[in-house]
């Protein structure tokens, strides 16, 4: 394996070559590993030998591919960490493809989203969290979901209940009411697109007629699905609902985080 990862290193002497591989191998927790075989390494180690051999060479500039892809989600964990940090330690450039958002926003400093080959948009991993500039971009990295809805005087009409229309921001993280001017097409009775973070939602008991039709644990939070007429809303809580599978309630928009879009 030392072989291997001294591949590139032509002008160094021995000693030169061996003292790089060894500080390589220890940085991804594979000291005293530089004899073995690469066919006797585990797919995680054969991954880290290759993120190794790569930056041996100490490179301005790298792309990796879905260098993760292949490997089980504990050891991906463990691999992100050890590149992170290896690329940050080494001040190397890195473009890294993934199609896992997750990856994304662990591993970047800034992300650009294709959708359909088109930009969506780039920015910060906070940026897409909190500023997302569209419904795919709140769906897929800001974990918002989307409904449809209209403007009704103070209010943003949907088919779980009225918004207060002081909730609601645009993606541009302003007021909807000192945006209404701006944009000629957001007035009374306009159809729009709402993305909710499901964190921000609760619920209450009712006479219906949404419905509790899934209750789910997530791990670290609670997952509660609401249906009516076809479609569905997710609200997420940090401790357990009571209500059981097939309760009626209404969503509680007190406290919800809403962002709008023009359809």
């Amino acid at each position: 394996m030392a072989d291997n990862i001294s591949f590139g290193l032509e002008k160094f002497n021995k000693t030169e070559k061996a003292n790089i591989v060894d500080r390589q191998l220890a940085s991804v927790d594979l000291t005293n590993m530089n004899e073995r075989y690469p066919h006797t390494l585990s797919g995680g180690q054969q991954q880290r030998v290759a993120l190794i051999r790569a930056l041996a060479t100490n490179p301005s500039v790298m792309l990796l591919d879905e260098p993760f892809a292949s490997v089980d989600a504990p050891l991906r964990e463990k691999l992100r960490e050890q590149a992170r940090f290896a690329l940050k330690s080494a001040e190397t450039s890195t473009l890294l493809v993934t199609h896992d958002p997750l990856e994304a926003m662990v591993m970047a400093d800034r992300i650009l989203v294709l959708d359909n080959g088109c930009t969506v948009q780039i920015g910060a991993p906070e940026d897409l969290w909190y500023q997302p500039k569209s419904p795919y971009i709140a769906q897929t990295f800001a974990g918002m979901q989307t409904i449809n809805g209209k403007i009704l005087g103070k209010f943003v009409k949907t088919s779980f209940g009225t918004i207060p229309i002081e909730r609601v921001t645009f993606s541009e993280n302003e007021t909807i009411q000192s945006n209404v001017k701006k944009h000629e097409n957001i007035n009374e009775g306009i159809e729009i697109s709402l993305s909710l973070r499901s964190t921000s939602l609760g619920l209450k008991k009712s006479k219906g007629p949404a419905i509790i039709t899934d209750k789910r644990f997530l791990g670290h939070s609670f997952l509660t699905i609401v249906t009516l007429n076809g479609e569905q809303i997710h609200v997420i809580s940090n401790e357990l609902q009571t209500l059981p599978m097939g309760t009626l309630v209404d969503i509680n928009f007190d406290s919800v985080e809403a962002l709008i879009y023009s359809k």
